[in-house]
């Protein structure tokens, strides 16, 4: 019993170790043999070791890829026009190469007379009941559609709006000056949008606008038609006129 009058103390004695041994498993990298096949050594990994022999020599062959079981897709063509035995119907509506019209026949009848002219059967008409087919050079008739096709295209002529804008106290010389460019446009077989933007207090005179839009419709009467009317969305008016030019 201790002679200061305190209780005596839980602390263990210097040097000593409350806690019990750890007894589960070490952590990886541990220098303990536990858990290795019998003959390793360390945790290391052993060198790498180069096969042995000589290299081959030569040129390294072609990679072939990946075998995966299914062949790529082919990339599908433009050009639909069955010919020979791609034609599916089993009777067409045969022409000749003279242009004289055979009449019904079995598509190998077709094919027969195509080979022995040297030349191919075409499915030209594929929607008919039966088909038309046609014993022709495909080549040729190829060449014939793409140059239709082309100048077709150049024929078509591209009609673009064109924007116009005024404001409602415009200028003579600004009002003379826009209505050419639109007069312009409108002979160049454009379509011509009218606009027009009323700031603040321009719409308290909404019809100083209006008079200015009716002057200017007045002066494309000559080269076009009103299709829209001037019409007011919002603070801003506009109209839209169409070329009478080659019609």
């Amino acid at each position: 019993m201790s002679t200061s009058g305190r209780p005596p103390s839980s602390r263990p004695p210097s040097g000593g170790n409350s806690r019990p041994p750890f007894s589960g498993p070490r952590p990886h990298g541990s220098n303990s043999g536990a858990g290795r096949p019998a003959g390793s050594s360390g945790g290391s990994r052993p060198p790498f070791q180069r096969p042995s022999g000589p290299r081959p020599s030569g040129p390294r062959p072609p990679y072939q890829g990946v075998d995966r079981g299914n062949p790529r897709p082919q990339r599908p063509s433009d050009d639909t026009t069955r010919i020979n035995e791609n034609i599916r119907a089993a009777e067409i509506r045969l022409i000749d190469a003279d242009g004289e019209m055979i009449g019904v026949v079995p598509v190998s009848k077709g094919i027969e007379m195509a080979q022995e002219a040297g030349l191919d059967l075409v499915e030209i008409s594929p929607n008919a009941e039966p088909p038309v087919c046609k014993v022709l050079d495909y080549g040729k008739y190829k060449y014939e559609q793409q140059k239709k096709a082309n100048e077709a295209r150049k024929k078509q002529k591209t009609v673009d709006t064109k924007e116009i804008k005024l404001r409602p106290a415009i200028g003579q010389h600004d009002f003379d000056v826009k209505l050419r460019h639109a007069n312009e446009f409108l002979e160049e077989g454009h379509k011509v949008k009218v606009s027009m933007r009323f700031r603040g207090r321009e719409m308290a005179n909404v019809q100083a606008g209006k008079d200015v839009f009716n002057r200017f419709k007045e002066g494309l009467l000559q080269n076009g038609k009103v299709e829209m009317e001037p019409r007011l969305e919002g603070m801003q008016m506009m109209m839209y006129v169409v070329s009478t030019k080659g019609k």
